[in-house]
């Protein structure tokens, strides 16, 4: 077969998929016209329009004529696809924000046009050099071959990406001008509401959307469930980790390891910590949306800390002194148990230090394999920050040297 075969070889393939997909697609919308137009003209509509013929003969002859063919191939797609397949693809509309009617079954329409026409093109090409000759042409097959027929793959899979990316982009601006509209005096949904009014993109139209199933009537523990599987971008964990960055600056840095000791100079209960913690980070959560609940009871008795931004956005903080004997138990068996009972894998220990050599320097430097061990043993996501709590000399006190 001459070069000059190409193009039309190409343009055959293109057309094809083109057809089926503009026939889906324009069957699709007449359809959704004709049945609300039906639905008006119900009431004067007379009895013989009722009679099955009759309401077949009303049908456009495209309608009739294509819709069993675009069915057809609609079947065959989800015979021929891995178990599973259809169900990860329709997620996939659903984070892309593609939530036409029909859009999955059109998805799969072309799709089982366009798979075999590649496995032809590709066996076509190996036959008869149209493109390139030997092991180039073998490439060529593989590489034109797939791009047709993982073709829709593609493109959902960039459809994806892309709106992903949209609410990443948008994110920053979204939490700083929530964070000063709750500062200012607004109510959560209020805050949301001038969010929406002022940053239009993906993530917007998400918080529009978790507000009207709010208002509706559901709960907003559900309606921020179904926000995060339509978006499935997990930022909590970095929420938390700026969170705790801050706090350690905090306890490290600025004097607060004094709330952590008495006048006395003895160690002040674990529980001092957590209040220091819950008290700078209730006002930064809230701002941005963000609950945060101190010694939550999960069935194998209380966790630290549980915050969570609705569904599954839920991650456990367990906070801890470094030299206490029942730290490891508290790696190895609570935080563990405690995630398997909220039924999240992520977790976060903090590790407060008090002390100075012994067993608090053997334990941080083994605190990163421990960690590690525990989540390759159980399949978990923990995390651990260490916080230096020992007492700080002041800078008026440290001596010039020299």
């Amino acid at each position: 077969m001459s070069t000059q075969l190409l193009i039309p070889l190409l343009l055959v393939v293109v057309a094809i998929g083109g057809a089926v997909f503009a026939i889906a697609s324009g069957v699709h919308d007449k359809q959704v016209v004709r049945e609300s137009l039906r639905s008006l003209d119900g009431y004067d509509m007379e009895s013989g329009v009722n009679d099955p013929r009759s309401q077949h003969l009303t049908e456009s002859l495209g309608r009739r004529a294509l819709m069993p063919a675009v069915g057809r191939a609609v079947e065959i797609g989800r015979r021929l696809t891995p178990l599973g397949y259809v169900d990860k693809v329709r997620q996939k509309f659903v984070i892309a924000g593609i939530q036409t009617p029909d859009s999955v079954d059109r998805f799969l329409a072309i799709k089982s046009v366009l798979f075999p026409l590649g496995i032809l093109f590709g066996i076509a090409n190996l036959f008869f050099g149209f493109l390139l000759d030997g092991m180039m042409g073998l490439i060529a097959s593989i590489v034109f071959g797939g791009a047709i027929s993982f073709g829709p793959d593609l493109w959902i899979n960039r459809q994806v990406a892309d709106r992903q990316k949209g609410i990443l982009r948008s994110l920053p601006d979204v939490l700083d001008l929530l964070t000063i509209s709750v500062e200012a005096g607004l109510g959560f949904e209020q805050a949301l509401d001038r969010v929406i009014n002022s940053v239009p993109g993906p993530l917007s139209d998400e918080f529009a959307r978790m507000l009207g199933e709010s208002r509706s009537g559901a709960s907003r523990a559900d309606a921020m469930r179904a926000m995060d599987e339509r978006c499935n971008i997990a930022e909590l964990r970095s929420f938390i980790e700026n969170l705790l960055t801050l706090f350690k600056v905090f306890i490290e840095q600025q004097g607060g390891w004094k709330l952590l000791w008495n006048d006395d100079g003895s160690e002040k209960p674990e529980e001092a910590a957590q209040l220091a913690l819950l008290g700078m980070a209730r006002p930064y959560c809230r701002a941005h949306g963000v609950e945060i609940d101190r010694e939550v009871n999960l069935g194998r008795g209380p966790v630290d800390f549980k915050i969570s931004g609705g569904g599954k956005l839920r991650l456990l903080v367990e906070a801890k002194k470094l030299h206490n004997g029942d730290f490891w138990n508290g790696l190895d068996n609570q935080l563990p148990s405690y995630l398997t009972s909220d039924q999240t894998s992520d977790g976060w220990l903090l590790a407060i230090r008090y002390r100075t050599g012994g067993i608090s320097d053997k334990r941080a430097a083994e605190l990163p394999r421990r960690v590690r061990t525990v989540n390759l043993r159980e399949g978990l996501a923990i995390n651990f920050t260490t916080i230096d709590a020992r007492p700080k000399v002041s800078a008026s006190k440290i001596k010039s040297r020299g």
